[in-house]
């Protein structure tokens, strides 16, 4: 859920070819730092039940082969019950989000509170691979001050309330909450420290 929209190989490469090299490798050690703290976010969860499972005598492919496609279509059923209504949800709160607070309300002096609010409303938003960096780039191009665009970079794809209504559901709603926070901490952090080296505080 983390590692593919952020480290994806051709995210990465949209990332080196577009921003500036520091940029670039912020972009890229945030993510690896999220999934180093992952094990210390889901340490106290509680481990599942064992289950055990009597094994048939064979008894030819189709039988199996059967059994196999219907518990795979009542799964998928499952799923989609349980995920697409989550996925209406997230996008009608995202749209929501990003008409309240439109791009060009960024302000043009940076401020920590300005990086903080930043990096709410990148964590929050649901949207598809890749589009971080594009928006993000979009963003710098139009003259967004870069610790807002790296917050974004940063923040941005890496989670949204899609995983959160997730996560709580189907593990712990303590581990979605402390996901979000760990996912905005970096953020916050990378743009604070892109304003720091800028000079911008």
């Amino acid at each position: 859920m983390v590692s593919s929209p952020t480290l994806n190989v051709l995210v990465l490469m949209m990332a080196f070819a577009l921003f500036p090299l520091r940029v670039a490798l912020v972009r890229l050690v945030v993510p690896l730092l999220l999934l180093v703290s992952v094990p210390l976010i889901v340490r106290q969860t509680a481990p599942a039940q064992r289950e055990i499972c009597p094994v048939p005598a064979p008894d030819g492919w189709l039988g199996p082969t059967g059994s196999t496609l219907k518990t795979y279509l009542k799964n998928l059923g499952n799923l989609a019950i349980a995920t697409i209504p989550f996925m209406i949800l997230a996008a009608i709160l995202g749209a929501l989000l990003a008409e309240i607070i439109p791009a060009q309300s960024i302000p043009g002096n940076v401020t920590v509170m300005g990086i903080v609010l930043v990096a709410i409303a990148g964590t929050f938003l649901p949207v598809p691979m890749a589009s971080d960096v594009a928006i993000a780039f979009i963003l710098m191009v139009r003259g967004v001050p870069l610790p807002y665009v790296v917050t974004l970079l940063c923040t941005l794809g890496a989670f949204s309330i899609y995983s959160v209504l997730i996560l709580g559901r189907t593990m712990s709603w303590r581990i979605a909450a402390s996901l979000f926070g760990a996912v905005m901490l970096l953020g916050i952090a990378a743009g604070i420290g892109t304003g720091f080296l800028q000079h911008s505080f």
